[in-house]
C-alpha cells in the first residue's frame, strides 16, 4: 500500500486500499495435493480511512463520506494514538487516546440512531402502503433496544440479542456499531520497545467497558525504521 502521510488533518480523502494474502496451511496442502492450474488463496482487503471528528455523524470533517466507508466493510482496526510527538498534529492539538476512542464511539453511536429512525421510516411505510403487511412485534421490540444502548452511546456489539433479533438487525438495519473491532494502540518506539505507556491500562478498561474487542499494541515509528 502506497499511501499518502501528511502532517495535517484529513490527508486521507479517498480510502487507501490494499489486500493481504492470508497463510492457511490447509490451503497450501490442498495445493500440494491437487496442483490446481491456477491459485486464490484467501485475501484481507483492508481499507485505511481518515480519522473522524465531533459532529462526523452530522457531516462535520467529511464525516458522511467517512462513514459510508464503514459501512461498507466487515469489520474495523481502530488505530488510537498514544505518543507524544511535537512533528506530528493531533486534530484536538492534545494527546488523549480514550477522549479518542469517545468521540468515534459517539459519532459511530450517533450515526446508527439516524440509521434507526431511516429502518423505523420505511418500515411504517411498507406496512401503511402494502396490503397485508403487518410491522412485526420483534422488529419494533429489536428497534427500542437498540435504540436504548445508542442513547447510552453503547455499541449493538454490546448487547444480548436473540436469533430473531439477530436476523432483523441483518436484514434491515445496517448498524456501524455491530461490527467486530479491533484496536490497535500506535506507541512511540521507547514505549512499545520497553512494553510500557501510560495511556494502555486507561485504553483496556475503556474497551472492556464500551463493547470489548481486542486491544494491540504496535508502534508505526518503530516499524518504518525496521523496514527502512
Amino acid at each position: 500500500m502506497n499511501a499518502a502521510a501528511e502532517n495535517f488533518p484529513f490527508c486521507t480523502i479517498e480510502p487507501n486500499e490494499s489486500f493481504c494474502a492470508l497463510p492457511d496451511e490447509r490451503y497450501d496442502y490442498l495445493c500440494n495435493v491437487w496442483t490446481p492450474p491456477s491459485k486464490y488463496p484467501s485475501n484481507l482487503h483492508v481499507m485505511d480511512i481518515a480519522g473522524l471528528v465531533k459532529g462526523a455523524a452530522e457531516g462535520a470533517g467529511l464525516g458522511n463520506a467517512f462513514l459510508s466507508h464503514i459501512q461498507s466493510v466487515d469489520g474495523i482496526f481502530h488505530v488510537v494514538r498514544a505518543f507524544e510527538s511535537e512533528e506530528v498534529v493531533h486534530v484536538e492539538d492534545s494527546v488523549d487516546p480514550v477522549r479518542d476512542l469517545e468521540t468515534i464511539q459517539n459519532e459511530l453511536c450517533k450515526k446508527d440512531l439516524s440509521f434507526l429512525d431511516a429502518a423505523e421510516a420505511k418500515e411504517a411505510k411498507d406496512a401503511k402502503c402494502t396490503p397485508g403487511y403487518k410491522l412485526s412485534l420483534v422488529f419494533t421490540e429489536t428497534v427500542t433496544k437498540c435504540r436504548a444502548l445508542l442513547t447510552e452511546n453503547k455499541p449493538i456489539r454490546y448487547g444480548d440479542w436473540s436469533g430473531p433479533e439477530v436476523e432483523i438487525i441483518n436484514a434491515k438495519l445496517p448498524l456501524l456499531t455491530t461490527k467486530p473491532v479491533v484496536y490497535l494502540v500506535n506507541l512511540s518506539m521507547e514505549d512499545f520497545i520497553r512494553k510500557k505507556n501510560k495511556w494502555l491500562a486507561k485504553i483496556a478498561a475503556w474497551v472492556q467497558a464500551h463493547g470489548a474487542g481486542q486491544v494491540i499494541p504496535f508502534s508505526v515509528e518503530f516499524e518504518s525504521k525496521v523496514w527502512a
